[in-house]
């Protein structure tokens, strides 16, 4: 039932994210850029492990290959972008903001100190807002900042996951019986949100 209805609504196209035009052939460029009018660019690699330059490459220099397709769409109405909580996680305890920091796009690359102290999650993702605000013209942009996320709540069906990485690893490993304990702290509250929240 639910292939029926994505067989009905989506149209596949093959690019590569990370590659100019988002390495679409050019009559596919030409037909998004004639039809779509809202883009959500929920593309990532969330690989914590990987290469901090192969993580930019997919996630920073992808959201800016995106934000060049949301310019070329002459009906564009907004591009959303999926960031993190996590893009703030630096600041004081309590409520953070939802600000895109003032700061010059190049401040995470001339502090090495500050920046070998963040996950490389935060690295991209701070250069990421930053260069879409700077970068957008009057594009109207959302950006949404979910914490983890998680297995669906409701679809397409309750628990569906679409692959086996961050908490999914650890519910996973619990539940037949290879990780019998975790190390946390009680007082602290654990943000997952479900993916079917976020898309």
């Amino acid at each position: 039932m639910y292939s029926e209805y994505l067989a009905e609504k989506v149209f596949p196209i093959e690019g590569d994210i990370s590659e100019d035009n988002l390495g679409m052939k050019s009559e596919d460029w030409n037909l998004l850029a004639e039809e779509v009018d809202v883009i959500f660019n929920i593309a990532a690699s969330v690989d914590f492990i990987a290469r901090l330059d192969i993580n930019m490459r997919i996630n920073t220099r992808g959201a800016m290959n995106i934000l060049q397709l949301a310019k070329a769409c002459s009906k564009i109405q907004v591009l959303c972008q999926i960031s993190t909580a996590y893009a703030n996680s630096q600041k004081p305890k309590g409520p953070v903001e939802e600000t895109i920091d003032e700061d010059d796009v190049e401040k995470l690359e001339s502090i090495l100190e500050e920046v070998l102290q963040m996950s490389p999650e935060e690295v991209e993702e701070k250069r990421l807002e930053k260069l879409l605000r700077k970068y957008r013209g009057n594009l109207p942009l959302v950006i949404i900042r979910p914490s983890m996320i998680g297995a669906a709540a409701e679809e397409p069906h309750i628990g569906w996951v679409d692959s086996v990485s961050a908490t999914t690893a650890v519910y996973l490993a619990a539940s037949i019986g290879v990780l019998k304990d975790l190390y946390g702290n009680s007082g602290i509250i654990g943000d997952e949100i479900p993916v079917d929240y976020v898309a």
